[in-house]
């Protein structure tokens, strides 16, 4: 615990603590789960729109101030595997106030500290209309050189979350980004933070295994630690300095048709897996990637996701088989259902 948080933590007299940056679809459950650890929870109030939709925002009351200071050292964890981070606040008895534009002016979240050689930025409360090339404009020209713009889908309706990452070239522009956090893009006040390492997050699944020997005239590379939200552009715009890229393969959930965190890479030449693996820890998209030689794959995974470079992925058929394998899938679901409900 640092010492402003232990200061903090000290001079804290209420039951209540103020959440936002939540997921809209979050139930009651959900942030009982989250919470599940910082004591008993006495209420939790939705903040809803005039329509009833929710904010992302809520009160949570605990039966005792202990269980208020726990919820508070939660304050920019990622919300269950969401990938979002939760803003835990200070209760007030009027958290979200209008200014003089009659819009709302929600708390700002509290900087943390920059990870070591950092050079991505997490932004979010982004319009649903924003693109990279509006974020290339409000960033680029104050910062500096931009070397990725990524968006996230909610998992649920795969429409755009709300928050996404900018990846810098220089370490030092993304001191620059978080300091314009605030600023309006499409009439909604942005918020930019740095963009958590998984080991400052809690998972210490980033140590990388030392680098495999090179098969002779390899060609391709295994790519690990992904980000699910990960496309194969994604992909292609991070290793585009290595080599022309003939095929990329990423491994998909056949349910959440996300990513499964890892996948390979074809290049058209062997030197370009030297170049590739040295990305290996380079940190994208929230995560430390892992790169490494691998052997040819003549044949890919039943629940895989490739794009041929200069040619066509896959053939009419072949989508119309996988959309038949699709729909057979979900009909013999729905009948196992259909058939424990009966017993």
């Amino acid at each position: 615990m640092t010492e402003e948080q232990q200061k903090l933590l000290d001079g804290y007299t209420f039951t209540k603590v103020y959440m936002h940056g939540l997921p809209f679809n979050a139930t009651e459950d959900d942030v009982r789960t989250f919470l599940q650890h910082c004591g008993d929870i006495k209420n939790i109030k939705f903040v809803l729109q005039e329509d009833g939709r929710s904010t992302g925002r809520m009160i949570v009351e605990f039966q005792k101030i202990g269980g208020a200071k726990s919820a508070l050292l939660l304050n920019n964890e990622v919300f269950d595997s969401t990938e979002r981070y939760v803003v835990v606040r200070q209760w007030t008895d009027n958290p979200v106030h209008r200014g003089k534009n009659g819009q709302e002016n929600q708390p700002q979240r509290a900087s943390i500290k920059k990870p070591e050689g950092c050079r991505e930025v997490h932004i979010r409360n982004l319009s649903s209309d924003v693109d990279e090339k509006i974020i290339r404009a409000t960033f680029e020209k104050k910062c500096g050189t931009i070397d990725h713009v990524s968006f996230i889908k909610d998992k649920e309706t795969k429409k755009f979350a709300g928050y996404g990452y900018i990846r810098f070239k220089k370490t030092e522009s993304t001191d620059k980004a978080v300091k314009m956090t605030g600023v309006q893009i499409l009439g909604k006040s942005a918020r930019i933070n740095y963009a958590l390492a998984s080991s400052e997050k809690g998972d210490n699944d980033v140590k990388q295994k030392p680098l495999s020997k090179k098969p002779e005239g390899c060609k391709d590379v295994y790519i690990g630690g992904l980000s699910s939200s990960i496309t194969q552009e994604d992909v292609r715009d991070l290793f585009k300095d290595c080599g022309e890229i003939e095929e990329v393969i990423l491994s998909m959930d056949n349910e959440t048709v996300r990513c499964k965190g890892f996948g390979h890479i074809r290049f058209k030449e062997t030197e370009s897996t030297d170049k590739a693996v040295e990305i290996r820890g380079t940190f994208f998209m929230g995560r430390f990637i892992k790169v490494d030689y691998s052997a040819s794959k003549k044949k890919k995974g039943k629940n895989s996701s490739s794009a041929k470079g200069g040619g066509k992925s896959k053939s009419k058929t072949d989508k119309g088989a996988e959309a038949e394998q699709r729909k057979k899938r979900k009909k013999n679901k729905k009948v196992k259902e259909e058939t424990n409900d009966a017993k």
